[in-house]
Parts: structure tokens; C-alpha cells; sequence
């Protein structure tokens, strides 16, 4: 049983440094208020060539709200 825990606890803190380096690649000054704009955020390999590592994810702003992210 410890040893599942401990298991677990580590899964945990690997995701949780995973998590926080995405969102620290994630440049704050992007308009997340201006619809149709295009703003950058995570990573997934997208072009099937594992080679030169995942890239970036561009997402479109389909709405804002009293400038609301």
C-alpha cells in the first residue's frame, strides 16, 4: 500500500512540473480579448515528425467579455 502511494505521489509532482512549464512558455502579453485573434498555448506534436519535438498550439478567440480571459 506505501509503496502505491508513493508511486502515485510521484505520478503526481511529474505532472505537476509538466503542467507549470507549459504555462511558463506561455507569453502573458498575447490579447486574449481580441476575437478572431490568434493566441499560443501548450504544445502537441502536429506535423508527424517526431524529430524536431511537439509545436506550439495556435487557438482563434472566438469571444471576450468585458475583457475577460
Amino acid at each position: 500500500m506505501k509503496k502505491q502511494f508513493v508511486i502515485a505521489f510521484l505520478l503526481i509532482l511529474v505532472y505537476a512540473v509538466s503542467v507549470s512549464t507549459v504555462l511558463a512558455e506561455t507569453p502573458l502579453s498575447q490579447s486574449f480579448d481580441t476575437v478572431g485573434g490568434i493566441v499560443t498555448f501548450g504544445r502537441y506534436e502536429q506535423d508527424g515528425s517526431e524529430e524536431n519535438g511537439p509545436e506550439e498550439i495556435e487557438w482563434i478567440v472566438l469571444d471576450a467579455k468585458d475583457g475577460r480571459r
